[in-house]
């Protein structure tokens, strides 16, 4: 349950968790998105509030079809492949506080730049390590 999230959440003291969707099914995705049936987006998870869906224009209806709050990637960023300034600016908006976990189907190099990158405009990634 959502309110399980949040405890763990708490209990590490994460503020949001993001978890991106591109073309690879992820559970965790499809959990925190109700089953949404989007190809590409992302489930934004802040603590203690209902998760978030921001999708492309095309699969909009898809996501409104969950009930959830959706917003669209281009309310974040001109350039979508920016992932950096997407992040940044949609866990700002979305009223996130410094602490961001990311799970999910994200290749390495992407995942380490964007650590990277958020780190230096004021976030901190939780990283596990494996050991939560």
């Amino acid at each position: 349950m959502l309110t399980d999230l949040d405890r763990l959440m708490r209990e590490r003291a994460i503020d949001a968790v993001v978890v991106p969707m591109h073309e690879a099914m992820h559970s965790s995705f499809r959990w925190l998105a109700r089953g949404a049936k989007v190809t590409r987006g992302y489930a934004v998870k802040l603590l203690d509030r209902a998760p978030v869906l921001v999708t492309y224009p095309m699969e909009r209806e898809e996501a409104l079809a969950t009930g959830l709050e959706v917003r669209l990637v281009h309310e974040f960023c001109s350039k979508p492949d920016d992932y950096e300034e997407l992040y940044a600016n949609m866990l700002r908006e979305l009223g996130a506080g410094e602490s961001i976990a990311i799970f999910g189907s994200v290749p390495f190099h992407i995942y380490h730049a964007l650590a990277e990158g958020l780190e230096r405009r004021g976030f901190r990634m939780h990283r596990s390590h494996g050991e939560d």
